[in-house]
């Protein structure tokens, strides 16, 4: 499978905002103060948290987005522009594991639903279903609970740690799907067609679709996490209270 994503632009200040929660290293409870960070922040998401290289949530955009798959259930080429995810500001972090030794995180959201839209191109078939032309199309997902983990290690600039992220793995469980995809064949008998076939079957349709959803979940925490730890490590985590 092949993915490319453009515009997607991420940007941050080693100010971190005063509304940001700290945790120590120290801290016996720190996955517990961790968890109890991403919640509290919650009412910011929506718009981003520039600081820390978070862009804005609701709705999330990737201005054009490239995917080619080929797989026993999906053997397709879709481009999308203007690709909008919503739903993304609504989560609950269930889990949060942070092991400071090997520097890996383990976590778990839950979203309780989760809407994309896009101007789309698409040659192929997806769930044995052929699917080609090109128009505006919508997915949305409910629920949905993505896990992700994350391994890095440190490196040192100017005498400065920062964490370097060398790992992101992203499972999804993508819950119900709904699709509609308007500009099909050109022909909107075909098109009412296809998308009531793609509905019906929308079980077999998530499972095509989640590795391709997983990879382009993947490469967004990767680049969000390049960002975020150009920060220096001991202003996100930082030692000790006392220090």
């Amino acid at each position: 499978m092949r993915y490319s994503i453009a515009s997607l632009s991420l940007s941050f200040s080693e100010n971190l905002p005063a509304y940001l929660p700290r945790c120590y290293l120290d801290d016996p409870k720190l996955n517990e103060c961790v968890l109890k960070a991403f919640n509290e922040i919650r009412p910011h998401v929506s718009n981003g948290i520039a600081e820390i290289g978070l862009p804005p949530l609701n709705p999330f955009i990737i201005s054009k987005l490239s995917v080619e798959q080929d797989t026993s259930l999906a053997k397709y080429t879709v481009t999308g522009v203007n690709y909008t995810t919503r739903g993304l500001d609504n989560y609950d972090i269930k889990e949060f594991q942070y092991d400071c030794r090997t520097m890996t995180f383990r976590f778990r959201i839950e979203f309780d639903s989760i809407l994309m839209t896009s101007l789309y191109e698409v040659h192929g078939h997806l769930a044995h279903i052929p699917v080609e032309g090109k128009g505006l199309g919508s997915h949305a997902y409910s629920p949905v609970n993505a896990v992700f983990e994350i391994n890095g290690g440190m490196r040192k600039l100017r005498g400065i740690n920062y964490y370097d992220t060398k790992y992101v793995n992203v499972t999804l469980d993508m819950g119900e799907g709904s699709y509609h995809l308007d500009g099909l064949f050109d022909n909107k008998q075909l098109e009412r067609m296809t998308n009531e076939m793609l509905n019906i079957n929308s079980d077999m349709v998530v499972k095509a679709l989640t590795p391709a959803l997983e990879k382009i979940a993947k490469i967004a925490v990767m680049r969000f996490m390049k960002t975020l730890f150009k920060i220096p490590y001991h202003k996100l985590f930082p030692q000790s209270a006392s220090s």
